[in-house]
């Protein structure tokens, strides 16, 4: 992965329309000669659909991980691949790692219970995309569907 590197994810429809759909988090795989190596969350979706992550937001997760876990994150981003995998965590996925991180840290678990009962990932269903990031701003159009819930 390249230092520049920058991805902007806009939510579409399966039209490719813009889909404005606020509060949905979005996961980043990090792969390491073709296999999952890091999932770090990229951010959330603002009222534009639009979420907006960069070389350094995924470098201070993994510099921040590594220090509850040296061995498994000691794989520097720059050694990983420039190939990485954008998807929509479930809302029950999200309610299983806060439940998990409550063992430990009640802090971080209680921090992730309540982004997943504010976020909207419930309302939208995407497959994993696949995307090859380059150097500055690499803008990806995720294709989901809205559920009328």
């Amino acid at each position: 992965m390249h230092r520049e590197s920058v991805v902007q994810i806009c939510l579409v429809d399966m039209a490719g329309k813009s889909l404005r759909v606020s509060n949905v988090v979005i996961d980043t795989v990090i792969l390491f000669n073709g296999n999952e190596r890091y999932k770090f969350t990229a951010g959330v979706t603002n009222s534009s659909g639009i979420c907006t992550a960069s070389f350094r937001t995924f470098e201070r997760r993994r510099i921040a991980n590594q220090r509850l876990s040296l061995m498994d994150y000691n794989t520097t981003l720059e050694e990983c691949d420039d190939a990485v995998l954008l998807l929509i965590p479930s809302k029950d996925e999200m309610r299983r790692r806060a439940t998990a991180a409550r063992i430990w840290s009640v802090w971080r678990g209680i921090g992730l219970h309540l982004r997943a009962l504010r976020s909207r990932n419930g309302r939208v269903l995407s497959n994993d995309l696949k995307v090859e990031l380059a150097k500055g701003i690499t803008k990806v159009s995720l294709p989901c569907r809205f559920l009328m819930v």
